[in-house]
């Protein structure tokens, strides 16, 4: 149409545009299947946490320990710190030069 036309129509039949096209199949059917799916990937991974919970066995301080290794050098000047209340604490090895050995047990207390 020219600018000059007289005549003031639009070709069309003046009907807005649509807003996308047509919605698939394959589209409505994943929307309807994905809270399915991960209501089943939640319920799994709860499965997995809850044997591994059930087969839990904790790792303590076993009853040797101490700075003797048949063959091996001996560390000079190792003592026990932090051990208020009872507790097993930690060993402190001051520095020293050369090679040595601090031997530490642990055993498994679970089931």
């Amino acid at each position: 149409m020219a600018i000059t036309e007289s005549a003031e129509t639009q070709p069309g039949r003046g009907e807005p545009p649509a807003s996308g096209p047509p919605r698939s199949r394959a589209r409505t059917r994943w929307r309807r299947w994905t809270p399915g799916m991960l209501v089943a990937l939640a319920a799994g991974a709860l499965v997995v946490l809850a044997v591994l919970a059930w087969t839990y066995q904790p790792v303590e301080f076993g009853d040797e320990g101490g700075v003797l290794f048949p063959g091996l050098p001996a560390a000079v000047g190792v003592r026990d710190v932090n051990t208020f209340g009872g507790a097993m604490g930690e060993i402190y090895a001051p520095p020293q030069p050369g090679v040595f050995t601090i031997v530490e047990t642990i055993a498994n207390a679970g089931p």
